[in-house]
């Protein structure tokens, strides 16, 4: 059996790497000059360094299992905590929230006032009566940050749950879908009803974990050495686009653009695994609705710049793994890491220097002078601003001696209210032997991607297997799955 994958991301690697265990013939079409998408290496100072993700969630076994499998060894970030950078000052990130919705009002009100901690003791007394009855239907999937400044108050949403969102998916939680961006709050809610929030968020914490389990991971060589050991072990052919995608007598023609000109690679099965806007496409004809069917799959663009500053230039004192920036407090940057201070690995790796990165972009950022939106800044100009924001809330002195600018366009999908069913509907609408996959879909968290892609792989494997015996119909099923 041939299979194409379109897309050398982790999603399209993965899928890969499932589909040739399972005994088919793999080619994977990556247009850009490398593979990996996000997960990717820069040398700053000269040390390795991830330039977009930089470690996978823990308690989710996918990216774990995937390098052991790679053989590759994972470490773990020191539990030193983080910050919030607010009114000039960094103040604690309260511990044990979901997703920034707080379950306990310890270290709440530096960050959200008196007015907050009164909000949060209001709703978590109503959490007390009870829960919604077996059985009953899922509560509508709402946008995280309207739910939470309706139960605990504005600045819970905009303090709170607006910077960790904002992290991870470069969005605004008064845009992004609780059911796809939260599941595990999402599905404690439907248990327990909309009476608490507090109750909800109580109710999703992880259960059973030892106190001491790392919450994060990452190879040593950095997320990216996760995409160059698989890519190195697949067929990939980079700097080859997928132009058109077309049904044959047997299966499905793939036209290919490259350097050298256009060709036609033949496939049983198609593996999409691009960003949504290219999927829309590649898709066009073959899905109902067309193109627009891929307009409920936004994203939003980001920057991304990792600096070496000397030691000496570290005031003392300074603690933890970085901050988060909300988005009322007018600043370009969004999250500064102190990754010499989260890896020790990295900072035995580099003695005398300290390594940080600070990220900028949020969706739908306003335009400012000249049309011109936060990043869109030349790399000089973008670093310069990062550094001084660095400097203000840190007490950084000096410069940098090394920087590096990655830039992601359209890098971070945002999942809007109702994504999950919008999902659901794109996929039954696929034509047999095509199977959807990608961050745009199920999830932008690393294991998320992995098991997402490689579900997907052998389900389309099964389904063109079924229909080459005649045992059934040639079709994959949606898969609407959460983190």
């Amino acid at each position: 059996m041939r299979i194409v994958v379109i897309g050398g991301g982790i999603s399209g690697l993965a899928a890969a790497w499932e589909s040739r265990a399972a005994g088919a013939e793999v080619t994977v079409l990556e247009a850009s000059p490398r593979a990996g998408g996000v997960l990717a290496v820069s040398e700053v100072a000269g040390v390795s360094l991830d330039s977009g993700a930089e470690s996978f969630l823990a308690r989710v076994p996918e990216a774990a299992a995937l390098a052991a499998e790679l053989g590759l060894p994972v470490v773990h970030p020191a539990r030193v905590p983080a910050a919030l950078w607010i009114g000039g000052a960094l103040r604690p990130l309260p511990a044990r929230t979901v997703m920034g919705v707080p379950t306990s009002a310890a270290g709440l009100r530096p960050v959200v006032g008196w007015p907050g901690v009164a909000r949060f003791a209001w709703d978590a007394a109503r959490g007390r009566r009870g829960g919604r009855p077996r059985g009953a239907a899922p509560l509508p999937d709402v946008a995280v940050g309207a739910l939470v400044a309706r139960r605990l108050g504005r600045r819970a949403a905009t303090r709170l749950v607006d910077p960790l969102l904002g992290g991870v998916y470069a969005g605004r939680s008064e845009l992004l879908s609780l059911r796809a961006t939260v599941p595990a709050l999402a599905a404690a809610r439907d248990r327990v009803g909309d009476r608490s929030l507090v109750a909800a968020a109580r109710a999703a914490l992880p259960v059973g974990a030892a106190p001491d389990a790392p919450v994060f991971g990452a190879p040593v060589g950095g997320m990216g050495s996760l995409a160059t050991a698989l890519a190195a072990r697949l067929d990939v052919r980079t700097g080859q686009a997928a132009a058109g995608l077309f049904r044959s007598a047997t299966g499905w023609d793939v036209v290919v653009r490259s350097a050298d000109g256009e060709r036609t690679e033949q496939a049983d099965g198609v593996v999409v695994a691009v960003p949504a806007h290219v999927a829309a496409r590649l898709l066009a004809e073959h899905v109902p609705g067309g193109p627009g069917a891929f307009g409920a799959f936004p994203a939003a663009s980001v920057a991304l710049a990792s600096f070496a500053f000397p030691q000496a230039a570290v005031p003392r004192g300074l603690a933890g793994s970085g901050f988060l920036v909300p988005a009322d407090q007018g600043r370009l940057l969004k999250a500064a890491t102190f990754s010499s201070q989260k890896w020790p690995h990295l900072a035995a790796a580099a003695p005398g220097l300290w390594l940080a990165r600070a990220s900028a972009g949020r969706y739908l950022d306003q335009l400012g002078p000249g049309g011109r939106t936060g990043i869109d800044r030349d790399d000089q100009e973008l670093a310069g601003v990062l550094a001084g924001e660095l400097r203000a809330a840190t007490g950084l002195r000096g410069r940098p001696v090394d920087v590096r600018v990655t830039r992601w366009d359209r890098g971070l999908p945002q999942y809007l209210p109702g994504h999950v069913d919008a999902v659901a509907r794109v996929r039954r609408g696929l034509p047999p032997g095509v199977a959807l996959v990608g961050a745009a879909y199920d999830g932008v968290g690393v294991p998320t991607c992995i098991r997402s892609a490689r579900t997907h792989a052998r389900t389309l494997l099964a389904a063109l297997s079924a229909a080459d015996t005649g045992d059934g119909p040639a079709v994959a099923p949606g898969l609407a799955e959460g983190h």
